[in-house]
């Protein structure tokens, strides 16, 4: 599922996936390997996701310490809040 999205006065259109693979990585303590767990796919699927995310963004989402993600960017940190309201909004909507 794919939201339209406006940043910069660019429209884009971002898979929910990629903001679920955001989430998790957040929460699981930036391990790819545990958000990959429970979101029941592959490490290298997250990694692809996050890639793609960025790419969009034209900017990085995470810090990273060689291959390790080790936080939030300031794209990251301002993405968040958003990121939390979207995936709420589509848990009540599908309850």
């Amino acid at each position: 599922m794919a939201i339209q999205v406006v940043i910069n006065q660019r429209h884009l259109q971002i898979q929910l996936k990629q903001l679920e693979t955001v989430w998790q990585t957040v929460i699981n303590d930036y391990n790819l390997s545990q958000a990959a767990k429970v979101l029941h796919t592959s490490q290298s699927s997250l990694s692809k996701h996050i890639a793609a995310l960025e790419n969009q963004l034209k900017a990085d989402v995470f810090i990273r310490q060689g291959k390790r993600l080790v936080g939030l960017s300031p794209i990251g940190e301002q993405l968040l809040p958003h990121i939390e309201k979207i995936l709420l909004k589509f848990v009540q909507l599908k309850i």
